[in-house]
Formats: structure tokens, sequence, C-alpha cells
């Protein structure tokens, strides 16, 4: 097989898995936008959850009672274990925020890569390997 016949099949290779590498690219970006979105609405909650465990605290019983009722909490303890789980989902949604950001540096990076590769085949199948004209010589770029 000649050079030029293997360049040109890497060409046709990378061409084709171009839009394989936009479309992971796009996939990543989406799913590191949703984490994100995730992570910040937890970390709202996290927060309300910590205010009102401080407002039930500074309050005497009947009223943090109250305020437990209107927030749908049936005492202090479902308090406490409605901000546990809040934290525990919030540290695996930041896990998966990171996993998410990982993905998108890869696959911007093997996206960048493919179109610096086709654009090298490009250039190389363009000047470096001209075709010959019908009387043998090269063409002059």
């Amino acid at each position: 097989m000649k050079v030029k016949d293997a360049i040109t099949w890497v060409a046709v290779a990378v061409s084709i898995a171009m839009p394989f590498t936009v479309i992971n690219m796009v996939e990543a970006y989406l799913e590191n936008g949703s984490a994100l979105t995730r992570a910040s609405l937890i970390e709202v909650d996290m927060v309300r959850l910590s205010q009102l465990s401080g407002d039930v605290r500074s309050l005497p019983a009947p009223d943090g009672s109250l305020l437990l009722t209107r927030h749908g909490l049936s005492s202090s303890e479902a308090l406490q274990q409605r901000i546990k789980l809040a934290q525990t989902t919030f540290a695996q949604t930041r896990a998966d925020v990171e996993n998410t950001a990982r993905r998108v540096w890869r696959n911007t990076a093997i996206g960048f890569f493919c179109v610096a590769i086709s654009s090298w085949l490009a250039v190389t199948l363009a000047i470096v390997l001209p075709r010959k004209r019908a009387d043998g010589s090269a063409a002059a770029a």
C-alpha cells in the first residue's frame, strides 16, 4: 500500500469519527451542566435546612415545633435526618460533577485532537502528496 493511500484511509477514518467526537463532547457538556445544576439545588436545600435548624434552636419549644410543622417535619430529629440526607446527596452529586468535568476535558481534548489530525491530513494530501498531472509531473501548489 502506498503512503498516499494509507494517509487517505486515515483521513477518511478521522472524518467518519469527527461527528461522534462532537456528539460525545455535547453530551459531556450537557451532563456536566445537569450535574452542576443538581449540586446547586441540593446546596440551596442544605442551606435552607441548616437555617431552619438554627431557627428551631433559637425559638422556644412550642414555636419551634410549629415552625417544623409548617415545613412538613414532625420533629428536630426528622430535620437532622433531612440535613444528613441532603449532605450525603450533595457529596454524591459533587463526585458526579467531578467525573463529568473530567469527561468534558477528555472529550474536548479528543475532539480538538481529531480536528488537528484532520487538518494535518488535509494539508498533507493537498500539498505534500499532490496528484500527478497527465504529463507525469507533480502539480505545484
